[in-house]
């Protein structure tokens, strides 16, 4: 019964003018998928630790208070007397640092640092990192176009089932007509293959996006979609700006550095720090006034915090960010040689392999329908309508297949350079 229901709804959302694009559907998965949920929630805590951290550079204020009550027997020559007796103490202070070399200060940064770059860690479109928004755009391509080119097949094999069975009545010769019959056979068969999987594809396509399929864009409006810019050099000078694996690299750099300023700044400088308080203390027995005392205080603290293993840790501290340093080197040469060789080269191939393959499927589309309407009309009974057929359905999943691979290369294209969510503009993006 849900197979009905769903196929049903595919087909009649597929009326409207509107049409639900690739970008629509990632925006629409981030904003409903557990997964960005969480990430984002994680961000949030980021943020609050970030802010803590400035925090904490600000005077702490300490307040202290306690009160006894007790209540004591003594005991002379058979006569039991009692007594009550109650205290209070009570004590409050400010406490601030005067200096410790920035300390405070470079921790706060780096923490700034490690929450931007957890926030673009949720962004990377590094397949290698689970559960980011680059892998789920992923997951919602494969969903979409999945959907999109079954449909498609779908499409085709019932065009040329009514093709082949417009032609049936008019095939004279035994051989031919056998074999039209056997290929309407794997026609049929092929259209009850091609609705399961469709089945399954509005079944995936719901539990990564969230919502049922409404009309989806075509292969075609899905490659118009995708812009990217116009050389190779652009994209890298783009990508410089917007990369998410980049950025990842940077700010992790950043948080080493200021943590390093930080250590350096505990291990040889001194730590001043002024503590002002008052304090009182009152008591009394049988509700007599006892003890009653008040005082301040005030004092300035000085350590130092320097110890033998100090110089080793902070070598080893450098030593750590000269290997950031060459992780960021190594990705800036890895999207450069991804943007130039791996996709703008490619690129350059499938696009051209796309209009080959159109051109082609529309001449050999152009030539069937010719010698299939000679066929139909008796002009010439010697006509095998299922070579014909079968060459253009042949052409026409190349031509599938061209544009799938183009739509694939554009999509990492434009991961690669940063821009995967432009055109989606969701809250919260590194865009």
């Amino acid at each position: 019964m849900l197979r009905n229901v769903l196929f049903c709804f595919y087909f009649l959302a597929t009326s409207p003018a509107w049409s639900f694009s690739i970008q629509d559907a990632i925006k629409t998965a981030f904003e409903k998928n557990p997964i960005t949920q969480a990430n984002d929630i994680r961000v949030e805590a980021a943020e609050l630790r970030s802010r803590a951290a400035w925090l904490e550079m600000l005077p702490s204020v300490g307040v202290h208070a306690s009160k006894n009550v007790g209540k004591n027997s003594n005991q002379s020559d058979g006569i039991t007397t009692y007594s009550r007796s109650s205290s209070e103490a009570w004590s409050y202070g400010l406490s601030f640092n005067v200096f410790n070399g920035g300390a405070d200060y470079y921790r706060a940064k780096a923490a700034e640092a490690d929450k931007n770059a957890l926030k673009a860690t949720n962004d990377s479109t590094n397949t290698l990192i689970p559960d980011t928004k680059g892998a789920l755009a992923s997951d919602v391509l494969n969903a979409y176009v999945n959907l999109v080119v079954n449909q498609s097949y779908l499409d085709l094999s019932k065009k040329l089932l009514v093709e082949c069975e417009k032609v049936l009545p008019k095939v004279i010769k035994p051989d031919d007509l056998s074999q039209l019959k056997t290929y309407i056979t794997a026609l049929k068969n092929s259209v009850t293959s091609l609705e399961g999987r469709v089945q399954k594809d509005i079944k995936t396509f719901i539990y990564i996006i969230k919502i049922p399929p409404p009309r989806l864009d075509s292969l075609e409006e899905i490659i118009l979609s995708l812009n990217i810019p116009e050389s190779a050099d652009k994209a890298f000078q783009i990508a410089l700006e917007n990369s998410p694996d980049l950025k990842i690299r940077n700010y992790v750099l950043e948080s080493a550095r200021y943590n390093q300023k930080a250590q350096i700044a505990n291990s040889y400088l001194p730590i001043v720090d002024v503590h002002v308080g008052r304090s009182g203390y009152s008591g009394e027995i049988d509700n007599t006034a006892g003890l009653l005392s008040k005082s301040n205080s005030a004092a300035i603290t000085f350590s130092y915090n320097w110890g033998p293993a100090t110089e080793a840790y902070n070598k080893a501290t450098q030593k750590e960010i000269i290997a950031k340093e060459k992780d960021l080197e190594k990705e800036l040469e890895r999207i450069k040689h991804n943007i130039e060789v791996n996709n703008y080269r490619e690129l350059a191939i499938l696009e051209q392999d796309k209009i080959e393959k159109e051109s082609l499927t529309k001449t050999v589309e152009e030539e069937m329908h010719k010698l299939l309407e000679r066929l139909v009309t008796g002009e010439d009974s010697n006509i095998d309508p299922r070579k014909h057929i079968v060459e253009f359905e042949t052409k026409k999943s190349l031509e599938i297949t061209a544009k799938i691979n183009l739509i694939f290369r554009k999509f990492e294209l434009q991961k690669y350079i940063g821009t995967l969510f432009q055109d989606t503009q969701v809250p919260g993006s590194l865009l």
